[in-house]
């Protein structure tokens, strides 16, 4: 064992560690390794358990905001059903519409979802699966009851929240107040859940330290604010408030804003859980390097879009400046350290009550930082912040102006005493390096008396970014005249021409950026609003306003990459002719894609319209049509044929849009036509994409015999064209076409091993790509059972996707779903219960609260309630969620009748049967009237009705009831299939409780085959089986 090499740490190494006797450099080495060591961080997290009775003292102290993950329920009683199946009638979760249900193994069709049962009687409810009738699947709206599988997602980023203040790691915190000083926090420490690494740094507000999160399997940054500031008769009061901000800003998910995953109490300390951000400050890059104004202005809207993101959910930062802004290795940019000053102020006066006019502004001596006074940083501070009125957004405005002048002109805008006097306070500069188009801008956000300022953050970055646009254009301008001048003084007339064509070239780049207000403009964003209206929903406005902005931002996306594209080749003369034409086809397939998708907006119904947030979001950004490696991967096409491809990848593009938004049906139709153009071209390549969309579709569908086929089709298309990116995607569709959806783990596994091959071989492999193959792999973990390695896999994929994506998409809502679901199948109820509470924080920002998508996370919720046993907080969290779906979807939609069945379920536990048989028996007649007789959902109905005929004395009822139910499931999946073996097991009770001893044992040998053929003669349940048939027979 090494300390600080590939190898795992040394156990001297992590003893030092945990007891603080590491030097800072030290330290860093030693958390970078962790980063990437299960093993360390697992030995790591055990040291922080060796003294338990003190440290659970301390870690009991930790009351989350978000969860009680610490003291959480228990195990449900009984084996925990695997997500997707409830144990004799345990609610189920459900995959969310919007969610790509069956991609991440929620499938929308028959997952294997075997019931366990539970300690109250034995016996064994079953949950139908099947996509809906219509062919829109789960998109519809209408999902099966499954989580385990589906691609759950933690936010997972890593990052660290940079503290102001000395490295002075060693020392005793000091008060901030004057009020005594504390010992620092030493490494294996626990605040709440989580195991501190080391200090990263202190500031007048508090500490910050780098925690490892075992739970999530992640690095997170760990704020405790210091005692002084929260002291005296008011410290109650001011923790309160900053929790309620911590868990506004836990809601808020955003790619600016850093993200605030808990908060809590740890000795009487307020603290916040972050993510860590391995980088810099905003400060810190702009003092690096000569940055150009362009650059400038970037990361500062970037930031501005944060602080519009606070405002947005009602929040307000307080204390902007450069330093309060992180930048991350990947370049995003993260605002930070926000919500402090406002605690502060409320535990020593209120400014609100103090608001003086007359009062004089900061001397020179006196612009710092005064968290102690809590007023901010007068340098940055709004008069009238400074004067005492309250901190607004308008006041974030006046604080973000000052840095970006300063940050452009290399001082500040204005001097304390010159604000004091009441003058506009502008500084005068002998050298204006403001460029000229952004100075009106920034003179309004500047304006001494608020309400003259802009009209928010928004409207601050729109003329900001029309001011840059300006600027471009007259340099762009300049610069051509210039050369136009100076060629034309040395050699005349040609050298003119010569600058004009240039001109020209850069204003054709310009044109073809344009081509995409020809799809998304005024006009037809009031055409998809009215279409989204019009459909009478109550989510509707919001729908619209939540998914309008990333139509905007993937409009703007593609013209910066029509625009980059057209110069790589025209003006700069980097790219040939051949990787311009490849770059043409790929932004003339994602703009048809995005057009096919507007007209399906412009046309919405319910199902699209519960879809169309998620499918804009879901678009594949148009800045990879400028990637030369991923252009080079795209099929050859000759040159004769290029017409004809592009207009097949067009017409595939739209089948992609018409998947998105749901009309599964349309989409299967339009890839079937492409498969046949395909094949009569006699490119393999097209063959691949064409047969490759096809049979994601039949997937949708839950035709997984049909998309086994059609990958396979695919993969051997693909490996003749040699496209590399393709054949790993195909193949990694395998691993959960066969080894879920077809319970062929041990091939799935096979398919993985091969995917995992591919990623390693393939340089230009996505991180995305491993962790969509992680979410596959992991279904195939929740088939067997291995609960604890999809979880593991959930995990992983999480950290990608937040770290890939943002916290904020809904990809990492599908992974919250999966990891949360995997949790819930260990028992780890609180666990559980966290993740879908974060997934719920993001549906909500994402889509809005009265979006069906909600509803379902609130349906999976309850369902972590219920086996809690906390019965009247699930049944209240499913009556929500019934509320929202059948506003949503209208009260006999199949969505409506799931949640119809869970809450029967509920009710049935808390023993309120006859309440229990009305709600079962609407949702079988909502079954049996949208989906037909012979649905599986139908039969999972009348398993539950059986289940209280028993309750209620009548057991002949019951077993019609399952016979029933019996014939529904084999006409419907086969005889087989893990359903009707749950059934063939329910009658088997029944009959030996009747005393039918020999019936009994023929029911119960054919549930045991059927387990046994599925999941293995020793899977549990299976023995189970096996014992009761053993026990009944007396051997």
């Amino acid at each position: 064992m090494t300390g600080f090499g590939t190898d795992c740490l040394a156990e001297h190494t992590l003893d030092a560690l945990s007891g603080g006797r590491l030097s800072p450099a030290e330290q860093a080495a030693v958390a970078l390794h962790l980063d990437g060591c299960d093993a360390c961080r697992e030995l790591l997290a055990a040291l922080a358990r060796v003294d338990e009775p003190e440290t659970k003292s301390r870690s009991q102290d930790a009351a989350l905001v978000r969860g009680d993950a610490e003291d959480g329920p228990g195990t449900s009683p009984g084996v925990v059903a695997r997500v997707g199946a409830s144990a004799d009638e345990r609610p189920s979760s459900r995959s969310v519409a919007g969610m790509r249900a069956s991609e991440e193994g929620q499938g929308a069709t028959a997952g294997h979802v075997a019931r366990r049962r539970a300690a109250e009687d034995g016996q064994r409810s079953v949950a139908g699966v099947g996509a809906s009738e219509d062919g829109r699947g789960a998109s519809s709206g209408f999902v099966t009851r499954v989580g385990a599988s589906e691609d759950g997602r933690g936010a997972s980023s890593r990052s660290v929240v940079h503290a102001r203040g000395d490295d002075s790691e060693d020392e005793p915190q000091p008060d901030a107040r004057g009020g005594g000083a504390r010992p620092r926090l030493h490494a294996g420490e626990r605040v709440g859940r989580y195991t501190v690494l080391h200090l990263v740094g202190a500031g007048a507000m508090g500490s910050v330290y780098a925690a490892y999160d075992p739970e999530l399997d992640r690095r997170v940054a760990l704020k405790l604010v210091h005692h002084g500031l929260l002291a005296g008769a008011a410290r109650e009061a001011a923790a309160a408030r900053l929790l309620r901000e911590a868990q506004a800003l836990a809601r808020l998910s955003d790619p600016n804003v850093i993200t605030v995953f808990d908060a809590g109490r740890f000795e009487g300390q307020v603290f916040l859980a972050m993510e860590f951000v391995e980088g810099g400050t905003l400060r810190q890059w702009l003092a690096s390097e000569r940055r150009t104004p362009e650059q400038i202005v970037a990361m500062f809207v970037a930031a501005g879009r944060g602080l519009a993101a606070l405002h947005g959910a009602g929040l307000v930062h307080r204390d902007f400046k450069p330093d309060n802004v992180l930048v991350g290795g990947d370049g995003r940019v993260r605002v930070s350290d926000f919500g402090l000053v406002r605690v502060a102020a409320a535990a020593t006066v209120s400014v609100e009550e103090t608001f003086d006019p007359a009062r004089p502004l900061p001397s020179g001596g006196e612009a710092m930082t005064r968290t102690g006074a809590l007023l901010g940083t007068p340098a940055y501070m709004a008069p009238e912040v400074w004067q005492g009125a309250p901190a607004d957004a308008r006041s974030d405005q006046f604080a973000f102006c000052v840095a970006l002048y300063e940050a452009l002109q290399g001082a500040r805008p204005f001097t304390p005493a010159a604000l004091a006097g009441g003058a506009p306070g502008l500084v005068p500069a002998r050298d204006d390096r403001i460029p000229a188009g952004l100075r009106a801008p920034l003179a309004t956000g500047l304006a001494r008396a608020p309400e003259r300022r802009h009209a928010s953050m928004t409207a601050l970055l729109d003329a900001l970014g029309g001011g840059l646009t300006r600027v471009r254009r007259r340099r762009a301008a300049l610069q051509v005249a210039l050369a136009g001048l100076g060629v034309a003084l040395a050699a005349g007339g040609w050298q003119q021409a010569r600058a004009r064509e240039l001109a020209g070239r850069v204003a054709a780049c310009a044109a073809a950026g344009a081509r995409i207000d020809e799809v998304w403009g005024e006009a037809a964003r009031a055409e998809v609003e009215r279409s989204f209206l019009a459909t009478g929903k109550a989510f509707a406005p919001a729908t619209f306003a939540k998914t309008a902005p990333w139509l905007d931002r993937w409009a703007a996306d593609w013209r910066g990459a029509a625009e980059a594209a057209c110069r790589a080749h025209t003006v700069e003369a980097s790219w040939d002719a051949e990787l311009r034409a490849r770059a043409e086809d790929c932004l003339d397939e994602a703009r048809a894609g995005f057009v096919a998708l507007v007209d399906e907006l412009r046309d919405a119904d319910a199902v699209v319209l519960s879809q169309a947030t998620n499918a804009a979001a879901e678009l594949a950004p148009a800045s990879a049509c400028t990637q030369p490696a991923a252009l080079r991967e795209r099929a050859d096409v000759p040159p004769g044929q290029r017409s004809a491809a592009r207009e097949l990848r067009v017409r595939l593009a739209g089948a992609r849009s018409l998947q998105a938004v749901g009309d599964y049906a349309a989409a299967l139709a339009a890839a079937r036509a492409a498969v046949g153009a395909a094949r009569a071209s006699g490119l393999p390549g097209l063959v691949a994409e064409a047969e490759f969309r096809a049979a994601w579709l039949h997937e949708k569908r839950g035709e997984f015999a049909a998309a086994e086929a059609g990958l396979l089709r695919a993969l051997a298309a693909a490996e003749e064209a040699r496209a590399r990116g393709l054949a790993l995607a195909i193949t990694t569709d395998l691993v959960y076409v066969v080894g879920y959806a077809a319970a062929r783990t041990a091939e799935g596994r096979v398919w993985a091993r091969s995917a995992q091959t591919q990623l390693a071989l393939h340089a230009g492999a996505s991180p995305l790509e491993e962790a969509h193959l992680d979410s596959r792999l992991a279904a195939v973990d929740d088939v067997v059972g291995d609960f604890a390695e999809a979880a593991r896999l959930h995990a992983r994929a999480l950290a990608v996707r937040e770290r890939e994506l943002g916290p904020w998409h809904p990809d990492v809502a599908r992974s919250l779903v999966g990891l949360a679901a995997a949790r819930h199948a260990l028992g780890e109820l609180a666990a559980a219960s966290d993740l879908y509470e974060r997934a719920l924080g993001i549906q909500e920002r994402v889509f809005g609260p009265e979006h069906p998508d909600v509803a379902l996370i609130l349906h999976n919720l309850a369902g972590v309630r219920y086996g809690a046993k906390a019965l009247d907080e699930a049944v209240r969290l499913y009556e929500r969620a019934l509320a929202i779906s059948e506003r949503a979807l209208g009260p006999d939609h199949p969505g409506v009748g799931e949640t119809l069945h869970d809450l029967a379920v509920t009710h049935r536990a808390r023993g309120a049967v006859a309440e229990s048989l009305r709600l079962q028996t609407r949702a079988l007649a909502i079954y049996e009237r949208a989906l037909g007789p012979d649905h599986p959902h139908v039969a999972s109905s009348l398993n539950g009705l059986a289940l209280l005929r028993l309750d209620m004395g009548a057991p002949d009822e019951a077993e019609r009831l399952f016979t029933r139910a019996l014939a529904v499931y084999e006409r419907a999946l086969g005889p087989a299939h893990l359903e009707v073996g749950a059934v063939v097991y329910n009658l088997a009770q029944l009959r030996r409780d009747a005393g039918a001893t020999a019936e009994a044992s023929a029911l119960y040998r054919r549930a045991h085959a059927i387990f046994a053929a599925a999941r293995g003669a020793q899977h549990p349940e299976a023995v189970e089986i096996a014992q009761e048939l053993a026990d009944m027979e007396g051997r």
